[in-house]
């Protein structure tokens, strides 16, 4: 069985107006809620055979705090530009080339494709994945040549104000 947690990047810094969109980075509160979110899928038990990321600079930053929390080598993350601006049939097709030996895999990009995706994949109308949210996705496949929008998966979606303490 294959699990998939597809991640939206955390929240990134505008604070460089001359900056272009692929290079921005995660904003102090981005860093922290991408801790959050790992710390709470490490608790699942989710342990990554593989990190695959959006090469955008938010995204690559996310899938390394997440490596870190996880026990994953950062050096190992696998950043992608084809998830960067990426529509429905490209992040298909990346995940159905997901290598067979990763069994769980996290994969940190962008909406609206995200967005799209956890709605089809969790069957729930959202108006939104928020930065730092997560689909998680319990396939019941053995290759993921098989993955399909059509198939039933078990999908759990999280984000961060699920989990933050107030103060």
């Amino acid at each position: 069985m294959k699990t998939l947690v597809l991640m939206r990047h955390a929240k990134s810094s505008w604070n460089n107006e001359g900056l272009a969109d692929f290079y921005r980075p995660l904003k102090k509160r981005g860093r922290k809620d991408a801790d959050l979110m790992a710390h709470q899928l490490k608790k699942t038990g989710f342990s990554p055979d593989l990190i695959v990321s959006s090469s955008a600079e938010r995204a690559l930053q996310t899938a390394n705090i997440c490596a870190g929390v996880l026990e994953y080598p950062t050096e190992n993350v696998l950043g992608k530009d084809a998830l960067y601006e990426a529509g429905m049939n490209s992040w298909l097709y990346q995940i159905m080339e997901l290598p067979d030996t990763a069994n769980k895999v996290l994969m940190v990009g962008h909406n609206p494709v995200l967005w799209q995706l956890a709605e089809n994949l969790s069957g729930q109308r959202l108006s939104n994945l928020p930065t730092s949210g997560q689909v998680i996705v319990q396939t019941g496949i053995g290759q993921w040549r098989d993955f399909s929008l059509q198939a039933q998966y078990q999908a759990q979606i999280h984000y961060p104000s699920m989990y933050r303490t107030r103060t």
